[in-house]
């Protein structure tokens, strides 16, 4: 979704004069006889439509950012109760005992993350 945001700073772009070459000549392409003006406010649309998928693409790696440090916090979680063959009395077998323990150790960090990322 294209947010008055990204109209705004598209706008401030061309009034800035800092316009990006290519898409002012697809513009042109497309519009060869319009006014100017309309000329201007087809750029700053698409050029709006770009910095809203930049931003999206942004967003995305932040939260991917801030997600893998939690994995990894798992991941070792896991193999050093593997490693350690935690095992609690009265589990069948090492590996769903550490499996225990790993989400017995992980369920406030997960709720942290889960803080954060909401």
């Amino acid at each position: 979704m294209v947010d008055k945001v990204h109209y705004q700073a598209a706008a401030a772009e061309v009034a800035d004069g800092d316009i990006d070459q290519a898409l002012w000549i697809k513009v042109n392409a497309d519009m060869p006889e319009a006014a100017d003006i309309a000329k201007q406010a087809k750029y700053i649309q698409l050029r709006a439509q770009e910095l809203s998928i930049e931003n999206a693409k942004g967003h995305a790696k932040g939260l991917w950012s801030r997600i893998w440090p939690w994995l990894l916090y798992v991941l070792a979680s896991y193999v050093a109760a593997v490693i350690l063959g935690l095992s609690l009395p009265g589990r069948i077998g090492d590996e769903s005992s550490a499996i225990l323990m790993l989400v017995l150790l992980a369920i406030p960090f997960i709720r942290m993350a889960l803080r954060r990322l909401t």
